[in-house]
């Protein structure tokens, strides 16, 4: 698997539409080792909620190949930083 050529494939919104399904809160999408065969890419989609709510598939298909996704709840959205007075 081209690790950039599924980088540039979620970044496309139909698969971020098929990954997070109707699911409207805060989120992140990437890329990572796959926690039971980990020179394996897998997509792995974080959500503020709870991972139940999001319906998306369990692989995608890319290039030919199909790849693993994992949901992760309970994800926080990072804050900006406060600009420090010096």
């Amino acid at each position: 698997m081209n690790i950039q050529t599924l980088m540039d494939r979620i970044e496309q919104p139909d698969v971020q539409r098929t990954l997070l399904a109707d699911y409207a809160g805060p989120f992140s999408i990437g890329i990572g080792a796959d926690p039971q065969d980990s020179p394996t890419a897998v997509v792995i989609v974080r959500v503020a909620d709870d991972a139940s709510c999001v319906h998306a598939p369990p692989h995608i298909d890319v290039d030919g190949q199909s790849v693993r996704v994992i949901v992760q709840g309970n994800y926080s959205v990072p804050h900006k930083l406060r600009r420090l007075v010096s």
